[in-house]
């Protein structure tokens, strides 16, 4: 699966640890391999290191390493 399925401005599901629910987020990409997320709502489950997968109903749009959390 590759990110290059998202674009500017896509309103996704992510889903940050196995047990949580996903949380609504908008896209941003910053390069051709770089997307960020920015959520409605902060999430407190957001870890650099573990990983994040972007969903559009049950459909899987991409999935990738937490590089870093920025505050607000």
């Amino acid at each position: 699966l590759s990110h290059e399925a998202l674009s500017d401005g896509d309103e996704v599901l992510v889903q940050m640890r196995h047990h949580h629910d996903p949380e609504p987020a908008r896209v941003l990409r910053l390069d051709d391999e770089t997307i960020e997320l920015t959520f409605r709502v902060p999430s407190r489950a957001v870890t650099p290191g573990q990983y994040a997968v972007c969903y559009r109903g049950d459909l899987v749009l991409a999935g990738g390493r937490i590089e870093k959390e920025t505050s607000p």
